[in-house]
């Protein structure tokens, strides 16, 4: 957890762009939906080691009745990790931003937004709503269970109510961890932006942040092996499991790409020169083929306050459009020294620059 105005820097994919690689759930305020087979594959996991624990929890219950219990827990958090990415894409629409789709699998969801945010503000708002919906159905299911939780034995409804209040307020919590590629790292690294005016001092932060974040948790996970135990043993493998992605998460960021704002020719040369950092120019197809040139732009402007974006561009060689999964040192060495790259997606889309 992306081409807008102004600077940003442009992040590896949540997940890579293009043909949606699971199963199609349907469309949520026309945005696409998709389950990875991962997802069934923790769900069956789930039920089965979970079932058991039904049976301990509340006496009495029946091999099928804790399965059932099992799956419905299964499908409630499914239903709750939806809630959180459907976060991310509400405050992205609003934002402008907008979302190309979201998947859901074994490892949580992916919100894929359609542009890199804006700004700071925009970055830090997209980040920070999907925790907060963990937030609020942390709140409610707890409320739910201490409703119904009159001092009788636990009940079945109660306890599904409690673990999915106990699983939300972990999520919330683990995603505002301030590392990438955790909702956390997104907010330092809005923080830093803001502070500072500069995207590439964002991405540095975070980047540090899923350092220090991971040794935290390394230490974490090393101390549960002084313990003994089921649990001890779970909280080394979730420190594992979170190193590797905070690690991971550090080491796939680009800090040197920065956002651009795509614009087509016929847009007012006025209105392309107020946005601040790069602008590049599209086709009617949406294809990139220049990059405004803002000392020609003043002077155009200066004879013909009218005049188009179109009149005030550098055209691009075909070598300075670059695809996101290529290795940049060599096309960089390739295009020569000083010459802008165009950074592409799968679509062909351009999201960044590489100087």
């Amino acid at each position: 957890m992306r081409t807008e105005p102004a600077p940003t820097p442009a992040r590896r994919p949540r997940w890579r762009r293009g043909v949606p690689r699971g199963v199609p759930l349907g469309r949520l305020a026309g945005i696409p939906v998709n389950l990875a087979p991962s997802w069934l594959l923790g769900a069956a996991l789930l039920t089965v080691v979970y079932a058991p624990f039904v049976r301990r929890l509340v006496p009495g219950t029946s091999t099928v009745a804790s399965v059932v219990v099992a799956l419905t827990l299964a499908l409630l958090l499914g239903l709750s990790v939806l809630l959180h990415e459907l976060g991310h894409c509400l405050a992205a629409v609003r934002t402008g931003a907008g979302v190309r789709q979201v998947e859901l699998s074994l490892l949580g969801g992916v919100t894929e937004l359609a542009r890199q945010p804006r700004d700071a503000r925009t970055e830090g708002t997209i980040a920070a709503a999907g925790p907060l919906v963990s937030v609020v159905l942390a709140v409610a299911a707890l409320v739910g269970w201490r409703w119904l939780d009159v001092g009788d034995p636990l009940t079945l409804p109660s306890l599904l109510l409690l673990q999915v209040g106990l699983a939300n307020a972990a999520v919330a919590v683990t995603n505002l961890l301030p590392g990438l590629p955790l909702d956390g790292g997104r907010v330092l690294s809005a923080l830093a932006w803001g502070l500072t005016g500069r995207p590439s001092a964002g991405i540095r932060a975070a980047r540090v942040g899923s350092v220090v974040v991971a040794a935290g948790v390394a230490v974490w996970g090393v101390h549960a092996l002084t313990e003994r135990g089921t649990g001890a043993w779970v909280q080394v493998l979730v420190a594992a499991f979170l190193v590797v992605v905070l690690l991971d998460g550090a080491r796939g960021e680009a800090e040197d790409i920065e956002a651009v704002t795509v614009l087509g020719a016929r847009t007012p040369l006025a209105v392309a020169v107020a946005h601040r950092g790069t602008v590049l120019v599209a086709d009617d197809e949406g294809s990139v083929r220049a990059e405004l040139d803002r000392g020609r732009a003043g002077r155009v402007l200066a004879v013909a306050p009218g005049a188009v974006l179109g009149e005030a561009v550098a055209l691009l060689r075909p070598e300075q459009l670059v695809n996101q999964g290529s290795d940049l040192s060599r096309a960089r060495d390739g295009a020569g020294v000083g010459v802008t790259l165009v950074i592409l997606d799968v679509g062909r889309r351009a999201v960044g620059v590489l100087r």
